[in-house]
């Protein structure tokens, strides 16, 4: 009988065969901790080298393809990395502290299809027209319910005091 290779999990050489991967590469399975392996997977991490390039490639607006391409990873890959990254953001905005004054705020939104044609997805943003500082931000359809999560998104001192724009209206004002 041949040796089998230990298991990478807990080390134990009570490994079985356990059939092929899709890829044609000898599956084994570990009699103790129930681990499936295969020797030399072709998977690897992201190494921090790369995550940091992913981060500097998405700040100058690479797409998620040509990150792929660039660091001859696959698609899926950088979209999970990115999703990670995504989830660890804190979803409220943090603006600096204001004084209890009229503020005015541009709101704008934009849209794009994600996935297909049929899934049309608005970015509603508010900025404050003083600082330059995004206030208020919320992803979802045009309805009024979006609307109504893009103000709770504002701080509550602009819901106070804020005077609210839209940028066809801060156009109109400047003619």
């Amino acid at each position: 009988m041949e040796a089998l290779h230990p298991c990478p999990s807990c080390g134990s050489e009570a490994v079985s065969r356990n059939g092929h991967t899709r890829h044609g590469k000898q599956n084994y399975k570990c009699r103790d901790c129930g681990r499936q392996f295969v020797l030399d997977p072709q998977w690897q991490a992201l190494s921090e080298e790369q995550q940091g390039l992913i981060e500097r490639m998405l700040l100058e607006r690479i797409s998620l393809a040509g990150i792929a391409r660039v660091l001859q990873r696959s698609e899926d890959c950088i979209q999970r990395y990115v999703n990670r990254k995504a989830n660890q953001v804190k979803q409220q905005v943090e603006v600096s502290a204001k004084p209890k004054k009229r503020l005015s705020v541009q709101m704008d939104e934009l849209w794009s299809f994600v996935d297909d044609k049929g899934n049309p997805q608005w970015v509603w943003i508010a900025l404050d027209a003083t600082t330059r500082e995004i206030v208020g931000l919320y992803i979802g359809d045009r309805s009024g319910a979006s609307a109504s999560a893009l103000w709770q998104s504002l701080p509550p001192i602009y819901r106070q005091c804020a005077v609210i724009y839209t940028v066809q209206n801060c156009m109109n004002f400047g003619r």
